[in-house]
């Protein structure tokens, strides 16, 4: 009951010259130390078995094959299946309608993969068919199922099944291949791949990393889940990687190494033995020595028998009525890349949650995809959260997650649990039952066990019940179900509704916090949205797809004014997709606001007449709430009634109070809390608070507030309100008002120039320190990015909740950068009315005002300069770093030198981001003109690497590299620049090599990876 696979790879067949026509029967003896304890064995061909997919290839490479079954059939006449995937190199590019083909697959990576006709296979699949005929030659064993695109073969071993599933996965491939093109249509395998055997093994050419942006993760799931092996090939190195992901469960990937290379020598192919009885295997490379093939040494346990991935079945069936309400997204999202409407699977992030207890500042934070997972819970988890936050999409989602993995859950609404008797609690249970697989399984999922059984609760807040009563109900579902998810309003006190006597369960559960989406998780998301599209999307493509949504997403989420939900961003992003909004400029961000505010209206079915009016009516509303001098931004149901009156009277309109509150109110624009009414969002306040100043400038007390706010905008409220004040109006007064409050920042200095004013800081050192840059994966350097940006953000909240007494020196510093990304919001807003005249005056003030911080701080470090050096060769010596005095001090000086060129690139990257426009870049370069400062000229360095394509002008580099060449700090910053946009934004090897040698940068290849984590690491990228 045991079998032997033979896995070869990349062969590459050319003419009869090729070495690898001799070793066939090399090949075979490998096989000899098994075939004793084996039933069968299995030749299994990953791709790549022609060059160029000719008949001439085929024909040797049928006599390669033959020799190693002969080889083998000298020590028994053991059964020999031999079975086979076609690679890129499989195709015959030469053959005719070579130029059809092409534009067929332009089409294929237009279209959705479920929607690929027959008749589009077929013409892709023709430069195939010497393939298909030596494939048709050699296969001995009828196929359970073949088309073009999959074939399935059982094979029987001593009384056991093994099937294995040859992907076609190379069937677009081109002639000049690139990384992450291919699509694959898996739901017409579905049925198949779900054929019971004893074990299953997929073989195909491509790892999955080479599939497109949208066929990546759907295929990766499908395939996992279909084979406990997956044998690849294609990338010629040998790798092992056992996988166990919550969505699709255990399974082991095994890339073939190159059987045949450019240079003869290397050689290499894997032998897999398959215990199948008693569910086992085991892996062994083999590399050629000159003379025979011998197993090469790697991680001793992949030679050992392991365990063979588990693949668990669920006899329970979805429901076809509860499917499509797992699939519910929340709101009717569309994308030009889905026919359909989205499922919530197409657009699902895992939010992070808050465990609650802990304390404020430490602020412990938890994946919530850690719920998928029983040994994470001890018996469950409560789940507050507020409205749009997610909770009911969590809860489908790992509905899904749990069911995929063999476990029964079943949804059941809060609102349900009206009787806490356990004869009614048994008829809740199986009415969800029924409504989750049908009535038919009553009986199977109470014989099913407790340890299979997962309840997901969803907003227990709903249920009537409270007390003893409550407590009751909870304690007979813990008695009833292994895991208990449980979901409520973030008003909730769960523990309220407990009789006193009644601990148990509330002692075995965490309870935790559902929270706003950060930067990782907003980069997730809308790296999934743009994913949508174009299903071969480039690298390149898709991360000016991200920056363009991400750019649109923080700047209209600003500081917090709009809650970072899943259901906001989605929102934005639609509003793009759709038209309702033109396009992703910052040109009109005002509008971004607008849009969400007239479509919290629209869903209250408001004609579009109306709209002018209640914004009218909200934005008094703002100032009214504002003049209250009201902290927590409430007024009182007197005070409302009294304002809506007012408002009323003074524009001559006949409104009840009562009708214009409830449509507030169900809009979503007003809430109330505790009796008192305010703006649900801060982005409502801010938004209507602007309005109304905007429109109300001649009025003294308005332009009071004004100056006020600029005076002070190290307070969020103040800079907000001076932000939304700039979306609203580009009068003369505003940007004045936000420009005399840049030329007050520092006003004492010049602005730093770095040519001769830095002389003490190029002291510190001989030469520049030694710039190294990795070449690592860019869209992991950009999830990492997003992970350090939302730890200190979270670190940074405490410290802002009270900036009034933060330290002097600090309140400055923060007000020049809110500054600083104001008048670059303003500038970004009205590119297209304001005068360029006015412009270049705004953004050469930018400048200044960043450069004279900049001067400020150093010359308080210079000032100071032998202490700071003392300072750091103590904690030097302290740590045995450096024992020589004299090469401590110079090691101290390196430090300082790059703490202030830390320091430096700073403030230059947040100036030149500030203003990274398309549209400014005519009058940046007036400025730079005017002021060729080496300071200002590295500010439109770093504009110009702040997008794709920053090193395509490379002379402009070059020249500007040289003329700093004795001024080693400003060179030290230009390499930041340079090494900050390599790592974030894709570069061709050419020019790397080319801005590196330049700069004299050092590059270093990514590490080397163990054999068995870099199959691994190379699936997730």
């Amino acid at each position: 009951m045991n079998l032997l696979i033979l896995h070869l790879s990349d062969i590459h067949i050319k003419d009869e010259s090729d070495a690898i026509l001799k070793r066939g029967n090399a090949i075979g003896r490998t096989a000899f130390k098994d075939i004793p304890l084996v039933d069968a064995v299995a030749i299994a061909l990953t791709g790549d078995i022609a060059f160029s997919g000719n008949a001439t290839e085929y024909n040797l490479a049928r006599t390669f094959v033959s020799d190693i079954v002969k080889s083998i059939k000298t020590q028994s006449d053991i059964p020999i299946h031999v079975l086979m995937s076609p690679g890129n190199h499989d195709c015959d590019f030469g053959s005719r309608n070579a130029d059809v083909r092409e534009i067929v697959i332009e089409k294929i990576r237009a279209t959705d993969p479920d929607n690929i006709k027959e008749s589009i296979i077929e013409e892709c699949t023709k430069i195939q068919e010497s393939f298909f005929k030596f494939r048709d030659d050699l296969t001995v064993s009828p196929p359970l199922h073949s088309d073009k695109l999959w074939q399935s073969y059982i094979i029987e071993v001593g009384g056991k099944t093994v099937i294995f599933h040859c992907l076609n996965v190379a069937w677009m491939s081109q002639l000049h291949e690139q990384q992450g093109q291919i699509v694959f249509p898996t739901t017409r395998y579905e049925t198949i791949s779900t054929i019971k055997a004893d074990a299953s093994i997929v073989c195909m050419h491509h790892p999955i990393n080479w599939f497109s942006q949208a066929s990546y993760r759907p295929f990766r799931q499908f395939v996992r889940k279909c084979g406990h092996l997956i044998l690849t090939g294609h990338e010629h190195e040998q790798a092992v990687a056992f996988v166990d992901e919550t969505d699709s469960g255990e399974s082991v990937s095994i890339d073939g190494g190159v059987l045949q290379a450019d240079n003869e020598e290397q050689s290499r192919f894997n032998l897999i033995f398959l215990a199948i009885e008693k569910q086992e295997y085991s892996v062994s490379f083999h590399d050629w020595d000159g003379t025979r093939y011998v197993p090469i040494e790697i991680d001793s346990s992949w030679s050992s028998f392991r365990r063979l991935p588990e693949k668990r079945k669920n006899e329970f069936e979805i429901s076809a009525d509860f499917s499509r309400q797992l699939d519910d997204a929340g709101a009717r999202f569309t994308h030009h890349g889905k026919s359909r409407d989205l499922a919530l699977d197409d657009v699902f992030v895992y939010p992070e949650m808050r465990l609650l207890g802990e304390d404020e500042k430490r602020r412990k934070f938890v994946d919530s995809a850690n719920l998928r997972r029983p040994e994470n819970l001890e018996r469950g988890a409560l789940i507050r959260g507020r409205e749009q936050y997610g909770k009911t999409s969590l809860l489908r989602q790992l509905f899904r997650s749990y069911h995929s993995r063999g476990f029964v859950p079943i949804f059941v609404p809060g609102k349900s649990i009206i009787n806490s008797s356990p004869r009614e609690m048994q008829k809740i249970i199986e009415a969800a039952v029924i409504k989750c697989y049908g009535k038919s399984t009553i009986t199977s999922f109470w014989q099913v066990g407790l340890k299979k059984r997962v309840l997901l609760l969803d907003d227990i807040d709903e249920s009537k019940l409270s007390g003893k009563f409550f407590s009751n109900a909870i304690e007979y579902l813990s008695k009833t179900f292994a895991v208990l998810i449980v979901t409520c309003s973030e008003m909730f006190e769960f523990r309220a509704l407990f009789a006193p006597e009644s601990s148990n369960f509330l002692k075995s559960i965490n309870q935790y916090e559902l929270l706003e989406f950060g930067n990782k998780r907003r980069h997730d998301l809308i790296k999934r949205w743009v994913s949508l599209g174009d299903g071969a999307v480039s690298v390149e493509k898709l991360i000016a797809l991200i920056d363009q949504g991400e750019g649109l997403v923080m700047a209209v989420l600003g500081e917090g004014v709009v809650p970072s939900t899943p259901f906001f961003v989605l929102t934005l992003l639609q509003s793009v997709e759709s038209g309702s909004i033109a396009n992703l400029q910052y040109s009109a961000l005002g509008e971004y606001y607008r849009y969400l505010i007239i479509h919290s209206l629209e869903l209250q079915s408001v004609s579009r007449e109306e709209h002018n009016e209640i914004l009218n009516y909200c934005a008094h509303l703002a100032w009214f709430i504002y003049r209250s001098s009201n902290e927590c931004g409430r007024i009182d149901k007197n005070a409302f009634e009294k304002y809506h009156h007012t408002f009323a009277d003074l524009h001559g309109l006949s409104l009840p109070f009562f009708d214009r509150r409830e449509l507030l109110l169900a809009a979503k624009l007003l809430d109330s809390l505790d009796g008192g009414y305010g703006f649900r969002y801060p982005y409502l306040y801010y938004f209507f608070l602007g309005m109304y100043l905007a429109e109300h400038l001649d009025e003294d007390e308005v332009q009071g507030i004004i100056r006020e706010c600029c005076k002070n905008l190290h307070r969020q409220e103040n800079g907000n309100i001076i932000l939304f004040l700039a979306h609203h109006s580009r009068d003369k007064r505003v940007y004045e008002s936000i420009l005399t409050v840049m030329q007050t920042h520092y006003s004492k200095h010049r602005p730093i120039t770095f040519d001769d004013d830095v002389g003490v800081v190029n002291r510190l050192v001989e030469s520049a320190p030694q710039r190294i840059y990795e070449d690592t994966d860019i869209l992991k350097n950009r999830a990492e990015l997003c992970e350090l940006r939302d730890e200190h953000n979270n670190a940074n909240r405490v410290m802002l909740e009270n900036p009034d007494t933060l330290p002097s020196e600090l309140i400055a510093i923060m007000s020049l950068m809110r500054t600083i990304d104001i008048l670059g919001q303003f500038l970004k807003n009205h590119y297209g009315q304001l005068p360029a005249t006015i412009k270049i005056t705004l953004i050469k003030e930018l400048f200044d005002g960043g450069l004279r911080g900049l001067r400020d701080l150093f010359e308080l470090l210079f000032a100071n300069s032998d202490g700071l050096v003392r300072s750091i060769e103590g904690v030097l010596e302290k740590r045995g770093i450096e024992n020589n005095p004299i090469r401590r001090n110079a090691r101290a000086k390196r430090e300082m030198f790059e703490f202030l060129g830390i320091l430096a690139f700073a403030f230059i990257r947040r100036c030149g981001v500030s203003v990274a426009s398309p549209h400014l870049r005519k009058v940046i370069e007036k400025v730079i003109e005017n002021s060729p400062t080496t300071a200002n000229r590295l500010i439109l360095s770093a504009i110009e690497l702040e997008k794709c394509g920053g090193l395509e002008n490379f002379e402009a580099l070059r020249s500007f590299n040289k003329e700093i060449t004795s001024n080693s700090f400003a060179q030290s910053i230009l390499q930041q620049l340079v090494v900050t946009h390599m790592h974030l934004y894709p570069t061709s090897a050419a020019q790397k090599q080319r801005a590196c040698a330049e700069l004299k940068i050092e590059i270093r290849a990514q590490g080397a990876l163990d054999l068995v984590n870099k199959g691994n690491k190379r699936m997730y990228r």
